[in-house]
């Protein structure tokens, strides 16, 4: 269906425009650009988003809360762009704007506090991502949008099997009664994947890896590269290196990085952990400068874009430039540990 709206939003922003109706326009750049973000075509999506913001500004003002959310889904593009410290200081201003128009302790502020906490779990701040949603649990205390972020810090900071819990709980409360909830899919799959990596439990990383392929298959059949189409890859190309099928990995590996540069670009935040991916396939077969190139390019990617680096990306990362031969890092797609032979 979303080939079908994104015609339909096309055709009514042609009407829009000759109408000279400034409202209507922003509304089908709305949902254009919401379109474009969960396609993963994230330039075009900030285009759109970024003509709403001005249409709605210059109308309605500043402090109009659509406006202030369509600044939250405009800097979205830009976060997944690796554009982090402008992202961040636009959902600071964003969370902000919330506070001062509704006050602290309102829902609307408890949403903005959770979408934060989404862009801190991104750039591996768990610790303030969980702070972010206690505050929102202040007026959401059983949303399990919330919960589910707590789970994947929590896995991520070293309680496994409380966030494998978690997310089951969550997973469950949320299906049912959601059009397009399939997409929500995405992130509960990922986690599995990263859950029985951990759990050295390949069959099952293998069947979430595929059912994670088949969401953008079915619902965004003009893209060639999607960001689940890259995860689902690394994956299987992690599950394959740990079953020492050494071509499979190789070739997925491959495959998820290819991906993910043609919707990042090469040199983006983004793209730092499937580089990372690669520098781990290249150690396993005692290649060390190949690893370092890899990791160099991840490491590039994290000091060129922004001032506020993820922590423990980063120090495995300076970790393995020095001493790549050394290493024995696990990077499952978001779950980075330092360890020595």
């Amino acid at each position: 269906l979303y080939e079908e709206a994104r015609e339909f939003y096309q055709q009514g922003l042609k009407i829009s425009i000759e109408n000279k109706e400034e409202l209507d326009q922003a509304f089908n750049y709305y949902n254009l650009g919401d379109i474009h973000f969960k396609a993963c075509e994230y330039e075009a999506a900030i285009e759109n988003f970024e003509k709403v913001y001005q249409i709605r500004k210059r109308i309605l003002g500043e402090k109009d809360n659509l406006t202030l959310f369509t600044l939250k889904f405009w800097n979205d593009g830009k976060l997944k762009l690796g554009k982090i410290d402008e992202a961040l200081e636009a959902i600071d201003a964003f969370v902000d704007g919330q506070t001062q128009i509704f006050g602290d302790e309102s829902n609307s502020t408890a949403w903005a506090y959770w979408y934060r906490s989404q862009y801190y779990y991104e750039i591996g701040f768990y610790n303030e991502a969980i702070e972010d949603c206690k505050r929102s649990q202040k007026n959401l205390p059983t949303n399990t949008l919330v919960r589910t972020i707590i789970g994947k810090c929590d896995f991520q900071l070293g309680s496994e099997e409380a966030a494998f819990k978690e997310i089951e709980i969550c997973l469950q409360s949320r299906k049912g009664g959601f059009v397009n909830f399939d997409l929500e899919y995405a992130q509960y799959y990922i986690f599995y994947c990263e859950y029985y990596l951990l759990k050295k439990n390949y069959e099952k990383v293998h069947q979430y890896a595929s059912q994670l392929y088949e969401i953008p298959k079915n619902k965004f059949k003009w893209v060639q590269n999607h960001m689940m189409y890259a995860d689902s890859y690394l994956y299987h190309g992690l599950a394959f290196l740990e079953e020492n099928q050494i071509d499979n990995a190789r070739e997925n590996l491959e495959t998820a990085l290819a991906q993910a540069n043609k919707i990042f670009g090469e040199d983006s935040y983004s793209c730092s952990k499937y580089n990372y991916a690669m520098a781990k396939y290249y150690v396993s077969q005692n290649d060390p400068q190949l690893a370092r190139n890899y990791l160099d390019s991840a490491k590039f990617a994290l000091e060129s874009q922004s001032q506020i680096l993820n922590p423990q990306l980063y120090a495995c990362l300076l970790y393995t430039s020095d001493a790549a031969d050394d290493l024995l890092c696990v990077d499952l797609g978001g779950r980075r540990i330092i360890k020595k032979k």
